[in-house]
């Protein structure tokens, strides 16, 4: 496992509370989500706290985490 997929990890299983494939698939499949609310997401749900910010706001999160995990690991 990469970094770059370490780090994705952690920063899935921050914001999402479940979700169907691994956390790398799940990621991309969020990165290129149209949907702004969650309920239209059938593969993943969101933790609570997170529900009232969209899809792509919840992506920045995490990416902003990602970013933050792999300076960590570097």
């Amino acid at each position: 496992m990469t970094t770059k997929e370490k780090a994705i990890k952690i920063a899935i299983n921050t914001f999402l509370s479940e979700y169907d494939d691994t956390a790398v698939e799940t990621y991309n499949k969020l990165k290129s989500e149209s949907w702004d609310n969650w309920s239209k997401v059938d593969y993943a749900d969101v933790w609570l706290p997170f529900e009232s910010y969209s899809v792509q706001e919840v992506v920045h999160f995490i990416d902003d985490l990602i970013e933050e995990v792999e300076r960590q690991f570097n």
